[in-house]
């Protein structure tokens, strides 16, 4: 979802931000817009993850759904 369209904040879309700006807005946050920073709650390289999962779902390279699992 681009949180342009959900919520009509003029801040870029998270599918369109590169890899060091989605870091900064993560763990910094955006205050004047309610979102929290995310240090503390998860390392820098768990938001690298969560960066390339957005990512790759908004160019269409992650399928949706869950992925599979051993339990599958």
């Amino acid at each position: 979802i681009d949180a342009r369209a959900a919520t009509g904040a003029r801040s870029r879309s998270v599918a369109s931000m590169k890899q060091q700006q989605f870091l900064s807005v993560a763990m910094e946050g955006r205050k004047e817009q309610g979102m929290p920073s995310w240090a503390g709650f998860l390392s820098e390289d768990d938001v690298v993850h969560v960066y390339k999962y957005v990512k790759g779902r908004s160019l269409d390279l992650i399928p949706s759904g869950r992925p599979p699992s051993e339990q599958d």
